[in-house]
C-alpha cells in the first residue's frame, strides 16, 4: 500500500486536514491502495521516520520542501499545496481551499 504523507510545520491544522480530505477524495474516485497520513516538521524524529516510508509527500509551504531534503534525499514526488499558515482545522476557509486545491494534484 502507498502512503501520501501531508507535511506543516506543526501537524495541528492543515495536514491532518489535507490528510483526511485527501482521503475522502480517492475513496470518492473509488482509488485503491493509498493510505494518507500526516506529521509536522516540529516533531523532527516522527517527520524523519515517515517520510522515509511515505511514497508521495504533500507540503503546505515551499519553504517545507526545501527542509525535507535537509531531513532525506527523498525520491519520490512533492507536490506544494501552497496552503497559508494560519487556517486552523475546523476553519470552513482551510477545508474550502484543500477541496479546491487536492483534487488538481491528486488526480495530475
Amino acid at each position: 500500500m502507498e502512503t501520501y504523507l501531508f507535511i506543516c510545520g506543526s501537524g495541528e491544522y492543515r495536514s491532518p486536514a489535507a490528510a483526511r480530505i485527501a482521503l475522502d477524495l480517492l475513496r470518492e474516485h473509488e482509488v485503491d491502495g493509498i493510505a494518507t497520513d500526516f506529521v509536522g516538521l516540529i516533531d523532527y524524529e516522527t517527520a524523519r521516520q515517515k517520510i522515509n516510508s511515505a511514497s508521495r509527500i504533500f507540503v503546505m509551504e515551499r519553504q517545507i520542501a526545501e527542509l525535507i531534503g535537509e531531513i532525506r534525499n527523498f525520491s519520490g514526488r512533492i507536490d506544494c499545496l501552497d496552503i497559508p499558515k494560519g487556517l486552523s482545522y475546523h476553519q470552513k476557509a482551510l477545508e474550502d481551499k484543500l477541496r479546491e486545491v487536492l483534487p488538481r494534484v491528486l488526480f495530475n
